[in-house]
């Protein structure tokens, strides 16, 4: 009797033992995870150089930094999708569209790759980008399609609103700002670090 009643307890204090390491474990990955995310590039959406992202969430990013932020109206894509841009409009900024006239549009046809291949885009406009204060103008074409074919819109014109970013990519076919137009800071999870 003497020896079940040691056993229990021996196997209690081991019980009560790996309870107290999980929930260590537990509230150590819970504190991590509420102030920083791994993110990874979806397939066949490399805008950017690199596929695999820490965020540190609640970081507020500046010019030139990448932001990762939550889309939402984004076409073709459900709302809630994570993102990662390089943060290039900020509040005071003007955005500029120059739409090209669609009988003129076959004489503005560019060549872009495509999955390694190729490919002749329309383009349907231009948009420029005027930072404030120093009147430094970024230009980024807008195309008619998308590589699935289907039709792109164009951001219109305005002054860049408190609260609201302009986000873009260096790569021809970036899908970003100058189509779906500005991010929320309320969206905004934080400045996104690439890894590799």
């Amino acid at each position: 009797m003497k020896r079940t009643i040691d056993i229990i307890k021996s196997q209690g204090k081991c019980f009560i033992s790996a309870l107290l390491i999980a929930l260590i474990f537990f509230l150590f990955f819970k504190n991590l995870s509420d102030r920083y995310i791994i993110a990874f590039t979806r397939d066949g959406h490399h805008c950017l150089p690199y596929s695999t992202w820490f965020i540190k969430k609640g970081e507020k990013p500046e010019r030139g930094d990448y932001v990762s932020f939550v889309g939402h109206g984004i076409p073709n894509f459900a709302d809630g999708v994570r993102w990662v841009k390089i943060m290039t409009g900020m509040p005071g900024d003007t955005v500029r569209t120059v739409t090209i006239p669609v009988s003129e549009r076959t004489a503005n046809i560019e060549v872009i790759e495509v999955n390694g291949l190729p490919t002749q885009k329309r383009l349907q406009g231009r948009v420029y980008l005027q930072t404030s204060p120093n009147g430094d103008v970024t230009y980024y074409r807008v195309f008619e399609k998308d590589t699935m074919g289907r039709s792109l819109p164009i951001i219109g014109n305005q002054t860049i609103p408190p609260g609201h970013y302009f986000v873009s990519t260096p790569a021809p076919r970036s899908f970003d700002s100058r189509y779906w137009g500005l991010i929320d800071e309320k969206d905004i999870l934080g400045k996104a670090y690439p890894i590799f």
